[in-house]
């Protein structure tokens, strides 16, 4: 693939991922051409068209690749239980989510053995973050036009299954915002990973200038992070003090956090300012309602009442998890396939929840593994996020910890390790943001010799490869100053 009749789909991919409650057509009801799937559809087109004309072709597949065919290998197998029902609704049910796994292999497998040069991550990971701040602008705009009676406080889906619109819950007259997404929840789970991305550029000397100079980085940070507050979604500050803890913990970063801080100390305290003023903001009230929903969610649970508890979104969740594992141990061998867990789940809903959502999603991507392909499926999804990790952590003892390409890479260690941890209250394995940061990983780790090269280039102008900075080049490694 090249820029002409490849990448623009990823791209395209890159800006549709947060809009996939949107689609282009409804047929009878049912939402057609979802902007996420379009952009999949694109590359893999794209690939084979070209694999046809003998133009580009699979070089290899490194060891996140076989993992993620371990994965895709205990689909099939899954696929076994419906087959074998002789039930045509069962095996309906499976034949959907069993494509997007195989889709979502594709998409890993041409994206990783795409050959990216320096200007197109660039290019990459400004859309992305641009993307990002669209997203989170739109959300913090829902805030106050919710509170006050704006205009356009709300977006109508496409999708039916999101229903008519999404307004959010409300918690001391504080009206949680969605943006472009369908829930507060998933609005949390898109902004983390650019908000990790834009702090490592802005706290590592070789990132700073690589995409965007470090006040227009500290703007983005700082409004990615007011949307994720804004959100209010308790997943979501959990698992983003979750990847924090680990980013103090590991060897260096925290003599790289307060280095950053002491060289760029407007910034750090314009954008501490900014949070408190989001957080303890008088109109919103904003504090009051986190400490208004931590009492009516977790006091429920504490003290088993077990009427309010099935009201409550956590309760609902846990009584989920519950049915769904309970579906699993009946069938700890392959599962009950793929997109059947309601098939079975009816057994183990308690007498006295009467609540009217359903309890076949269990908001637990390895638990649904488990349930869907049995053992085997639940050791295949962990595997590949701890494969990706490690394969990311030996290419990082390889590279100079002062170079673009451990910084790269550690971008990625970042970002893997919080769809490792978001499974634990996410979507289902075959979604396709966590495979879209696989392969993008992959692409990566495949490409750090040409980057090398590219920075090591005669010739090469410094000021076209970084904005705001300048570089030096020594023994054939990137090393900025």
């Amino acid at each position: 693939m090249n820029i002409r009749s490849g990448l623009w789909p990823l791209y395209m991919l890159t800006v549709a991922s947060p809009f996939f409650a949107f689609s282009l057509l409804n047929v009878a009801g049912k939402p057609v051409g979802r902007p996420d799937w379009i952009g999949v559809y694109l590359i893999v087109a794209i690939f084979f068209f070209r694999w046809c004309l003998r133009k580009t072709d699979l070089k290899s597949i490194n060891a996140i690749g076989r993992a993620a065919l371990f994965l895709l290998a205990a689909a099939t197998i899954s696929m076994t239980t419906p087959l074998l029902s002789g039930k045509m609704a069962l095996i309906k049910s499976a034949i959907s989510p069993y494509a997007q796994y195989i889709l979502m292999f594709l998409l890993f497998i041409i994206l990783s053995n795409y050959r990216a040069t320096l200007f197109e991550i660039k290019t990459f990971i400004r859309i992305w973050l641009l993307t990002a701040v669209v997203v989170a602008v739109y959300a913090i705009y829902q805030v106050f036009a919710r509170k006050y009676g704006l205009p356009f406080d709300h977006l109508t889906f496409s999708t039916s299954v999101f229903g008519a619109h999404s307004r959010g819950g409300t918690f001391e007259d504080f009206t949680r915002p969605s943006s472009f997404l369908p829930e507060p929840t998933y609005l949390a789970a898109y902004i983390i990973p650019p908000i990790i991305i834009a702090s490592l550029l802005l706290m590592s000397p070789v990132g700073r200038g690589l995409v965007f100079k470090p006040a227009v980085l500290a703007a983005i940070l700082l409004c990615l992070l007011s949307a994720l507050i804004l959100s209010f979604s308790m997943a979501g500050y959990a698992f983003f003090l979750f990847v924090l803890a680990i980013f103090f913990l590991r060897t260096g970063t925290f003599k790289i956090a307060v280095l950053s801080i002491k060289t760029h100390k407007k910034i750090a305290a314009g954008m501490v300012a900014g949070l408190l003023m989001i957080l303890f903001f008088p109109g919103l009230n904003l504090s009051g309602a986190i400490v208004e929903r931590m009492r009516g969610e977790i006091a429920p649970i504490i003290q088993m009442d077990i009427e309010s508890v099935q009201t409550k979104s956590a309760g609902v969740r846990l009584l989920a998890l519950w049915v769904t594992l309970n579906v699993g141990i009946e069938h700890p061998l392959i599962g009950v396939g793929l997109g059947n867990i309601g098939a079975y789940s009816d057994r183990y809903v308690p007498a006295w929840y009467t609540y009217r959502e359903e309890l076949s999603s269990p908001h637990n991507a390895y638990v649904q593994a488990f349930a869907e392909m049995g053992l085997l499926g639940f050791f295949a999804s962990i595997f590949l996020f701890i494969t990706a990790l490690r394969t990311i952590n030996s290419a990082m003892k390889q590279s100079r910890p002062d170079s673009l390409s451990w910084l790269l890479l550690n971008i990625f260690w970042y970002v893997i390790f919080f769809d490792l941890i978001r499974g634990i209250s996410g979507s289902p394995m075959h979604e396709i943001p966590r495979w879209f940061d696989l392969a993008v990983a992959g692409m990566i780790l495949n490409n750090l010799g040409s980057l090398a090269q590219a920075l090591d280039k005669p010739g090469a102008a410094p000021e076209k490869m970084r904005c705001g900075t300048r570089a030096r080049y020594t023994n054939n490694k990137e090393h900025f100053e």
